[in-house]
Order: structure tokens, then C-alpha cells, then sequence
């Protein structure tokens, strides 16, 4: 069991460093390079965004409050793409 749940928690930790890396689409304050490269991340990763979402959604209701709250930040994060 204890591998299960570092399995879903370490695929729901990718997606999450995934996200923090394209950023939010709110135009904050970063640099225009840094931004550049976050526009670069979010084009190769956002023809996958539905089935992100699709799983981000799933491990919502998991019993392991980790990857419950990791999922969640990952869809707040998202909450801004396009």
C-alpha cells in the first residue's frame, strides 16, 4: 500500500513542478525572458492539459491528504490557462 500511494503522490508532485514551471497566465510582474520561457512550457504541455485535468480531478478524492492538497494546488495553478 505504501507504494501505491508514493506512485500517485510522486505523479501528482511532476504534474505539479510541470505547472509551476509554465506558470499562471496572469501576466505578473517576470521578466521578459523568464517569460518567454514559461509560454515556451505552457505550449508543450498544454495539448495535455485535459487529460492533467482528468487526473488532477481524480486524485481529489483520494484518501491520502497529500495528494489531496498537492492536486489541489496543481488546479488553482492551472486555473489561469488558457
Amino acid at each position: 500500500m505504501f507504494i501505491k500511494h508514493n506512485n500517485r503522490f510522486a505523479g501528482v508532485k511532476v504534474l505539479h513542478s510541470l505547472i509551476a514551471r509554465a506558470g499562471r497566465n496572469d501576466g505578473s510582474g517576470s521578466s521578459r525572458v523568464d517569460r518567454e520561457k514559461q509560454l515556451l512550457i505552457l505550449e508543450a504541455i498544454l495539448p495535455y492539459k485535459e487529460d492533467m485535468l482528468r487526473l488532477l480531478r481524480s486524485s481529489l478524492a483520494d484518501s491520502e491528504a497529500k495528494v489531496t492538497a498537492l492536486s489541489s494546488d496543481c488546479l488553482a495553478g492551472m486555473s489561469g490557462w488558457p
